[in-house]
């Protein structure tokens, strides 16, 4: 399924307790480009595989579906043919559900509904002023203006992870929030989750899904800055097997980049990661890629065409990686500082705040 900037991690379903039950919702919706007998699929995307929760016969580009929210959900409503595929995030909760299934999809009409609306709305305007900062950094050559890029870029960056956590703060005891808590819950350290735990309600903490959010936390807990690496060896790119603790070793500081071919995401961060290796290429400093891909030929094709000439490892696991299973990693890119005493520096950040880590420590 096609992703967007917004949404790079898996996704679970979100359950919230109701206090009244067989509660109904209606969704009624439009298809674009869509034929008569075409199918709109509700989905819900587990640990296990795929769940059709409902499915709805399009007639005049049009559908409908009903249910009952007892027990609000957060799903995938999802259509596809030959040439065209569509999907949005869509709430169950009681009440008239409206969505639009096309090139820019949405669903509203109820208040969780109405409020990721709202919030996918920023968004969109975020990532065309950050993807406009990322083409100008591409083909910049000038090193003052570069500097000013960069800094552009993390304004920007902090500006969209500050959207995202504000609107987490404002819905964290309804589905819009902790579905948003979900999606950033890796890329947050356990000070600033405990704070949004702090204030859920006892109801909401009794859900499913903060649950799992609490096994997170606790789990991320032994890759915090200040804990031990985990050790592992994995092969680089010309199969040959290679031990973590001993490359951490060489160097005085290592950044770990974990990213794959196929995640736009990693891909816009090649200008930055290359940058980085440039301007500390005189310091005791190295990176060490550890790609999610699963085919061979792409990985070798990405590092290649790429240009990415520092250490790259990888077991072809996918999601299923052992470094990433080690650390905890559950989406792309995530970067990773690493001193020569194995110890970890930091973890989870933004690029231009790993960056001012790197800076201050060869300073």
């Amino acid at each position: 399924m096609k992703r967007n900037i917004l949404f790079t991690l898996s996704v679970a379903s979100i359950a919230l307790a109701s206090c009244n039950s067989g509660n109904s919702y209606t969704i009624k919706g439009t298809v674009d480009k869509s034929s008569d007998g075409d199918k709109v699929y509700l989905l819900n995307y587990t640990e296990n595989g795929l769940d059709t929760i409902s499915t709805a016969t399009i007639s005049a580009q049009k559908f409908e579906m009903k249910g009952e929210a007892a027990q609000p959900a957060a799903y995938f409503l999802v259509y596809e043919n030959d040439e065209n595929e569509y999907y949005t995030e869509l709430f169950t909760e009681p009440g008239k559900i409206e969505v639009t299934l096309s090139e820019e999809s949405s669903a509203k009409g109820t208040p969780s509904n109405n409020a990721l609306n709202d919030l996918k709305a920023k968004f969109k305007t975020l990532n065309e002023e950050i993807s406009k900062v990322y083409n100008d950094i591409s083909s910049c050559t000038d090193t003052t203006l570069m500097k000013e890029l960069q800094a552009e870029m993390k304004k920007k960056t902090e500006e969209y992870d500050s959207t995202i956590k504000n609107f987490v703060n404002e819905n964290i005891n309804n589905i819009a929030g902790i579905y948003m808590l979900n999606q950033i819950v890796m890329q947050i350290d356990n000070k600033e989750l405990e704070g949004y735990m702090a204030k859920m309600n006892e109801t909401t903490k009794q859900l499913p899904m903060v649950k799992s959010i609490e096994e997170l936390y606790k789990k991320n807990a032994e890759t915090q800055p200040g804990q031990p690496i985990k050790d592992f060896t994995m092969n680089d790119i010309n199969g040959n097997p290679q031990v973590f603790s001993e490359l951490v070793a060489q160097k005085e500081l290592t950044l770990v980049d974990f990213w794959a071919s196929w995640c736009g995401p990693c891909m816009r961060e090649v200008p930055n990661i290359k940058q980085l290796a440039k301007d500390f290429a005189g310091k005791d400093f190295q990176i060490i890629g550890i790609s999610f891909d699963k085919e061979q030929a792409a990985w070798e094709k990405a590092v290649k065409e790429k240009e990415l000439d520092w250490m790259q490892l990888s077991d072809l696991g996918y999601w299923n990686s052992l470094a990433g299973e080690l650390y905890n990693v559950k989406s792309i890119p995530h970067l990773m500082l690493v001193n020569k005493e194995g110890k970890i520096v930091s973890k989870g950040l933004p690029f231009e705040e790993t960056r001012e880590i790197i800076e201050e420590h060869f300073k």
